[in-house]
């Protein structure tokens, strides 16, 4: 075997360094070059998040707000049950009753008969119940419940029936309970 020249060990070497950095870049470099990008797109989708959400409220803060709704709600409670004993007048009911007659008829509603029921209890005050009987369309009928729902005075309707009436097309029979 021969001896190698000096130029040949140093391109022997150079080829070794070339090859070795090339496989290292390849390799081990460019994988953790990859891995440490991904690591901070979602660092900075952690930070982005954490700066966004809002400080947390200290527990006064809190206890202040809770006292304050806690007002609001007995103040909201008083308004309602002395608006339930306002209601509870006859006259009033019936001057009520009459502004619903008027909205059916408005609506193109035949009431057929109103029967009171007496008073149901509620939560907070007893309803006046009223088992209500009216013809007409379903179309009519629908339109009567958005004007009940637009009235000031507190109203339930439940127990929705609804037949169908022979005599004319599209025409029902309905029946419903009202408490007011």
């Amino acid at each position: 075997m021969r001896k190698l020249t000096k130029l040949e060990k140093f391109g022997l070497v150079a080829a070794v360094i070339v090859a070795g950095t090339y496989f290292y870049i390849g390799k081990v470099y460019d994988p953790e070059a990859k891995a440490l990008k991904k690591t901070v797109i979602k660092l900075n989708k952690v930070v982005k998040e954490h700066s966004s959400l809002k400080d947390i409220s200290s527990i006064k803060s809190i206890n202040n707000t809770i006292k304050k709704r806690e007002k609001k709600l007995e103040e909201i409670v008083y308004v309602l049950e002395n608006t339930a004993k306002k209601r509870d007048g006859e006259a009033e009911i019936t001057e009520l009753l009459s502004r619903i007659n008027s909205l059916a008829e408005q609506n193109r509603l035949a009431m057929t008969s109103i029967i009171p029921k007496g008073g149901i209890k509620g939560v907070l005050f007893a309803w006046s119940g009223f088992d209500l009987d009216m013809k007409g369309s379903f179309f009519s009928f629908v339109n009567f419940l958005s004007g009940l729902e637009k009235m000031s005075e507190p109203l339930r309707v439940k127990d929705i029936c609804m037949e169908r009436n022979g005599e004319k097309e599209g025409a029902l029979n309905i029946c419903f309970t009202l408490m007011i």
